[in-house]
Order: C-alpha cells, then structure tokens, then sequence
C-alpha cells in the first residue's frame, strides 16, 4: 500500500509486515531534486 502525505510532502510504503517506509520526498513543499536521492526529493 501506498501513502501520500500530502502536508508532509511525502510518500510512503507499508508492506506487509506494516513496516513503513519512506519512498519519495523530505518534507519540503516544493519541487526539486532531479538526479537526486529519491529520498531527497521535493514533491
């Protein structure tokens, strides 16, 4: 499953287990981060 937070600016993925993890975004509410990090990304 699929999260987006969209206050966070962020997605994440919850697996089976439950662990969830952080896919896309650092929290920032801008856009940003070609050939970056995906974790670093602004989105």
């Amino acid at each position: 499953m699929y999260i987006v937070e969209l206050s966070g600016g962020r997605i994440h993925k919850r697996d089976t287990n439950g662990t969830l993890t952080t896919i896309a975004g650092d929290g920032s509410k801008t856009y940003s981060g070609d050939n970056g990090a995906r974790e670093a990304r602004d989105i």
